[in-house]
């Protein structure tokens, strides 16, 4: 009875002991943190932090379940600036709502890229026949890899027609970036991550507005591009990755 006692009595004394030093600990790291934050408005350092709470926003928007209305970001965004400028005479205030409208400008600014980049993307393998202009060309022991500014798509799945794909040739290629080409190629999603937390192809080919994979199909034919078709919109990346293209085979 004694030994249950003398155990009874020590966790008691131990949960007296927490009970007293916890606050103490609290009360130690809330006057750090006021120090802290002190200093770095004496140092003029505040606005700095801003940037941090941005990309806390971006980060927020990465990790949503589902993609974010553009106009409710923007809308938040508008109301946390507006909450900023009004309580400016209220230095605690001010800071929160500065704080909340640079954590709705990074996720804002996520949701606008998204809507800004978005096209079609093939829903399933298909074949048909593309026309378009090369971009890039990026030559291989075997063939070459090059990326077509779609023109025209006939034959793919629900008439999808992709703004960009990346395609590959096994033949030494009869084309150099800036070229005007048709050919009949077989189409594909962009892969997905193969395991949770892998490389995600598919979401790199979205922000690159690429909407399908896969690999050409006989003879590729060089024409001169319709004239509804300007080129001068591929002028300037095409020249340079031409460059590219003949020191490469140089």
């Amino acid at each position: 009875m004694n030994d249950i006692s003398r155990t009874a009595e020590r966790e008691e004394r131990g949960r007296d002991l927490s009970s007293r030093v916890f606050p103490l600990r609290v009360r130690g790291l809330a006057e750090a943190l006021r120090t802290a934050l002190e200093q770095e408005r004496a140092l003029r350092r505040p606005f700095l932090w801003l940037v941090v709470a941005s990309g806390g926003g971006v980060v927020l928007y990465f990790s949503a379940e589902r993609e974010p209305s553009l106009a409710l970001c923007l809308c938040a965004l508008a109301a946390f600036a507006v909450l900023a400028a009004l309580t400016r005479r209220h230095a605690r205030a001010h800071a929160l709502f500065l704080t909340l409208a640079f954590i709705a400008l990074g996720f804002a600014s996520g949701a606008w890229r998204t809507a800004r980049v978005a096209s079609p993307i093939v829903p399933r393998v298909g074949i048909g026949e593309l026309t378009g202009f090369v971009e890039e060309v990026d030559l291989r022991r075997a063939g070459a890899r090059f990326i077509l500014r779609v023109a025209s798509a006939e034959g793919f799945p629900d008439d999808i027609v992709p703004s960009r794909v990346r395609l590959t040739t096994r033949g030494e290629p009869n084309f150099s970036a800036g070229d005007f080409i048709a050919f009949k190629a077989r189409l594909m999603p962009p892969a997905r991550a193969a395991l949770p937390g892998g490389y995600d192809f598919a979401r790199d080919a979205f922000f690159a507005r690429i909407g399908a994979v896969g690999n050409a199909l006989g003879r590729i034919e060089t024409m001169s591009p319709p004239s509804s078709n300007p080129k001068r919109s591929v002028a300037g990346p095409s020249a340079v990755n031409m460059q590219r293209y003949q020191t490469s085979r140089s």
